[in-house]
């Protein structure tokens, strides 16, 4: 095995090949689709269009005459500064010297080895930011952070909010339409309560409203027992023939909710959460709460992805140098770069992301309370 040059190990190329590629551990309820990036813009500013979904017909003409003129239903655009990221790892000392030991191979292995470890770390704290942004757009349809960047579960203390401007009629109770009567007329604790009907009347609201059919349900931990509770429905759950399998029912496998159910698939968010600055845990899913969306699509939901400058190789960085310039390079969403320093001998590895997701049609979402 030949030497690797210093160059080569803390260069933008190799850390963000390592940044980029690495899994994820941590809890996360969302298919991958919901992350999909569909835009990236030039530095922490963008843009997109919000709609609100059509529902009319199109006109019918005799065949031959001229078109119709015929606008797309297009609320507005809205500008949005992304969220961005940037934090470092100073390497120990020894660490460093490894990589430097090109006449000893296995010891420079070591350093390389380290290099790597933090990088997945750091990777890793970037996902926890991409998921917590995620799960509070959906669940809180805002973001908040405090003064020092940091997020926050509610709007106490809160600095800076993204504000997805979800109706109020897709959030609580959900009073669709404004009528007065909201589809959860009756809470999902009471055991008598027609779950099944007001499922059926939220699928058929949704269509109405936006054209998108429901097709997932993101839960806090309470709702899995008012389902089993309930009593047109509870007997389902533990039935042989209701998601057998080699270890039973699923219910009885896992405590919960067995898929499909209610016409949609179910995920737990209820274990979804971050440590916050103090050390604290904090849950940004309500424990009576359901989140229901359509399939993920582009159409509807997205993630933007802001550039941000870093150098290919690792060096002292002395921008007013044309070589130093022209070795500099935008990288969209996540990256990492390495920096050597003398005092002391040593290598800094700044890494981060540029980012935000975005709602287009906001009304596509529920964000149902099923406990009043």
């Amino acid at each position: 095995m030949a030497y690797v040059s210093i160059n080569d190990i803390l260069g933008a190329p190799n850390l963000c090949g390592i940044i980029q590629s690495t899994v994820s551990g941590i809890p996360n309820p969302f298919p991958q689709a919901f992350f999909q990036v569909d835009q990236t813009v030039d530095g922490d500013t963008g843009e997109y269009k919000v709609f609100s979904g059509s529902r009319t017909n199109a006109t019918i003409s005799p065949y031959g005459a001229p078109s119709k003129n015929r606008q797309l239903r297009e609320i507005g655009v809205k500008s949005v500064k992304l969220l961005h990221s940037v934090e470092n790892i100073v390497l120990p000392v020894k660490d460093y010297i490894n990589l430097l030991n090109y006449n000893e191979l296995s010891k420079q292995k070591l350093g390389i080895d380290e290099v790597s470890r933090q990088i997945r770390e750091a990777r890793w704290t970037q996902d926890n930011l991409r998921i917590s942004a995620l799960t509070s757009m959906l669940f809180k349809t805002q973001i908040y952070y405090d003064n020092q960047g940091n997020l926050l579960p509610s709007s106490t203390g809160a600095q800076t909010t993204v504000d997805y401007t979800v109706p109020a009629g897709n959030q609580n109770q959900l009073d669709v339409f404004g009528t007065g009567n909201p589809i959860l007329s009756a809470p999902w604790s009471t055991t008598t309560t027609a779950i099944d009907t007001q499922m059926r009347a939220l699928h058929q609201a949704a269509v109405e409203l936006t054209g998108y059919e429901l097709k997932h349900a993101f839960y806090g931990k309470n709702v899995p027992g008012y389902l089993t509770g309930n009593s047109n429905l509870g007997n389902y759950f533990f039935r042989d023939s209701y998601g057998a399998d080699a270890f039973g029912p699923q219910y009885i496998a896992t405590a919960d909710i067995p898929n499909p159910l209610l016409g949609v698939t179910w995920h737990k968010a209820y274990q979804s959460f971050f440590v916050d600055q103090n050390g604290n845990r904090q849950s940004l899913v309500g424990d009576d709460q359901i989140v229901f969306t359509p399939e993920p699509s582009t159409a509807w939901i997205g993630f933007l992805e802001g550039t941000y400058p870093v150098p290919t190789k690792a060096g002292i960085i002395t921008p007013a140098e044309p070589a130093v310039v022209s070795g500099m390079e935008a990288r969209a969403g996540m990256f990492a770069y390495g920096m050597a320093s003398a005092d002391p001998p040593t290598a800094k590895i700044i890494y981060g992301d540029t980012f935000l997701p975005v709602l287009k049609i906001p009304s596509a979402i529920f964000v149902a309370t099923v406990k009043f």
